[in-house]
């Protein structure tokens, strides 16, 4: 049977050209669909779209406005200022020197924050919520103090513990500022040191759980921030171990004088260099997190910005920290007054960030 030959007249190739779709006519779509029939050439198609969003997330990065600078102009003169004060104290500065301790504390909190957090804060007070919440309402989260909220924290040991330590210095406070008689201020400074006994017994093998933190720290990327959180571990576990051998003595397990003065002050010294390292570590969790803030979508905007306050907070606590432990250090300019107040304020502060925690 003869085969049927099919002529390629200019009108009949013209007419096959024309019902193809040209390369440059096909949408996206049907080359897409016809890429994927192939599972090779779909995996390429995938690692192009990974390339695609790799670089438009670098386009994105490029588009971000510049970091602001760690220390504006006037932020760097109070830093200077707070430095040159604590060098005077340190070099000379005569005893119960309280105005100037303060100072400096205050002026590092300043300069760590910015200023401009520093007034944005101090506005927000003195103006006052504007959002309608209860007034019993746990600062920084949506629960308000009613039985079942307060049974949360009576059955946290941490907020316990701290809460201990307000009363302690509330009553420590009372006795110092000698505005009772005689015999109430020696009640209230006897009523302290039985507290504070009392809060030893909760902290008892606290330096365990710093062996997670040795995991963290070793996780870490190699760098600064590694070394910091290794000294971190190593200050949080000689004076945790060193407070719980100090606690035996002075709980009445051990016999009185058994443990040598300078023992004792290792243990202190361990306090004031723990607070220093801390003290680095969030000033730059708290950089971070504000930046994490800024960017944060708007459901999430609330949560970030409270856990960007309450790392605020403890932040000015590490600061207040080092008022109490160069009382504690028995330093030539240690003031007793200043001791009291920031240990006061320390305590109120951990004590709200284990109620926080309570509440998750």
């Amino acid at each position: 049977m003869p085969a049927t030959v099919i002529s390629e007249t200019p009108t009949t190739v013209q007419a096959m050209q024309s019902s193809q779709p040209s390369r440059s006519s096909t949408s996206p779509f049907t080359r897409r669909s016809r890429v994927e029939r192939n599972s090779s050439y779909a995996d390429t198609l995938n690692d192009l779209d990974k390339v695609q969003e790799k670089e438009d997330t670098a386009e994105k990065e490029v588009a971000k406005p510049n970091a602001a600078p760690v220390l504006t102009p006037f932020e760097g003169f109070l830093a200077v200022l707070a430095a040159s004060q604590a060098f005077l104290l340190l070099v000379d500065a005569p005893a119960n020197n309280w105005s100037a301790i303060l100072a400096v504390l205050v002026t590092t909190a300043v300069v760590l924050l910015g200023v401009d957090t520093v007034m944005r804060i101090g506005t927000e007070l003195l103006t006052g919520p504007s959002t309608g919440k209860p007034w019993h309402r746990v600062p920084l989260t949506d629960a308000v103090l009613e039985i079942g909220t307060i049974n949360k924290f009576a059955n946290s040991c941490q907020v316990r513990e701290k809460g201990l330590k307000i009363v302690q210095y509330i009553f420590k406070l009372g006795a110092y500022s000698k505005i009772f008689s005689k015999d109430v201020g020696g009640v209230l400074k006897s009523l302290s040191k039985t507290t504070s006994i009392a809060r030893r017994f909760f902290k008892f093998c606290r330096w365990v759980k710093h062996f997670e933190d040795y995991k963290a720290a070793k996780d870490e990327a190699p760098g600064l921030m590694r070394w910091l959180l290794y000294l971190r571990v190593a200050a949080n576990l000689g004076a945790d171990w060193a407070e719980d051998i100090c606690s035996l003595e002075r709980i009445g397990f051990l016999p009185k004088g058994t443990l040598s003065v300078e023992f004792m002050l290792f243990a202190e010294y361990c306090q004031l260099v723990l607070a220093l390292i801390e003290i680095g570590i969030s000033a730059v969790m708290v950089r971070k997190q504000q930046e994490v803030s800024e960017l944060a979508e708007e459901k999430k905007r609330v949560a970030q910005q409270r856990k960007l306050a309450l790392m605020r907070l403890e932040l000015v606590k590490f600061v207040s920290d080092i008022g109490k432990a160069i009382f504690d250090c028995e330093l030539h300019f240690a003031h007793e007054g200043v001791f009291i107040g920031c240990s006061l304020f320390s305590a109120l502060v951990s004590t709200h960030k284990n109620m926080v925690k309570v509440l998750k």
